[in-house]
């Protein structure tokens, strides 16, 4: 059994004279990150591996999770084949997983995530909001063998917001 929780980058700032790579969080951004990672904690999501576009936005996103749930920084894995917007570098980063890695969390970008889940999942998910977490199950034994799945939950900020 092998877990696949994919994580859109937090929404970023714009009004900044920067490149596309370099962009940070805006202040919702922030929150939002904070609060998906209070409920990932509360779930008790634990991953075994954690993958992150170098891109700033999803770096960031990235690092506010992984303190969340507990997983060490220090082992968080930059991908520079994440920053990727229609998704076949993203299935192939998932292929290629270890096997010993059975639940394996990868912050990255739309068009990516939203097609990524779409191929993989069993449900029809329009857009994978900014900071939308998506959870995929597959009943098998290596990442390299990944086909459709069931989509065990999609949620967005806005629904954690009291």
């Amino acid at each position: 059994m092998k877990t696949l929780y994919l994580i859109r980058h937090a929404k970023s700032a714009w009004d900044l004279p920067v490149a596309d790579q370099d962009r940070p969080l805006a202040h919702k951004g922030v929150t939002d990150a904070y609060l998906m990672g209070a409920f990932l904690k509360e779930k008790q999501v634990k991953p075994d591996l954690l993958l992150s576009s170098p891109a700033n936005r999803a770096l960031h996103t990235a690092i506010i999770i992984s303190k969340a749930v507990g997983y060490p920084y220090e082992k968080l894995e930059i991908k520079g084949e994440l920053y990727d917007f229609y998704g076949d570098n993203l299935l192939q980063i998932i292929r290629q997983t270890p096997d010993t890695v059975n639940e394996l969390m990868v912050f990255a970008h739309n068009n990516a995530v939203t097609n990524t889940v779409n191929i993989l999942g069993n449900k029809e998910i329009e857009n994978v909001n900014t900071c939308g977490f998506v959870h995929l199950s597959f009943d098998i034994d290596h990442w390299s063998a990944i086909q459709k799945g069931i989509t065990q939950a999609f949620v967005k900020p806005k629904q954690l917001k009291s």
